[in-house]
């Protein structure tokens, strides 16, 4: 496994600190999540973004539950 090792203040350290405490993780368990849910959230956005798009130019189509039982023989 490897390391990342990043420069915060005392205050900024305490604070992670703490809050990683409130919430009964390691300070690296807190780092790796924060940063892990940071990615997926931007990456999640992106294909929100895509979507968006995709719709504004009327490429999406839409089915309901029965056209898609249909569609799957069931």
């Amino acid at each position: 496994m490897s390391i990342i090792s990043t420069r915060v203040t005392e205050e900024e350290k305490e604070m992670i600190k703490m809050y990683a405490e409130f919430l009964g993780m390691s300070v690296s368990d807190f780092v790796k999540t924060s940063v892990n849910e940071r990615i997926e959230d931007a990456f999640d956005l992106s294909e929100i973004e895509a979507y968006e798009k995709r719709k504004a130019k009327g490429e999406t189509q839409f089915y309901s539950l029965d056209e898609v039982k249909k569609q799957l023989g069931l």
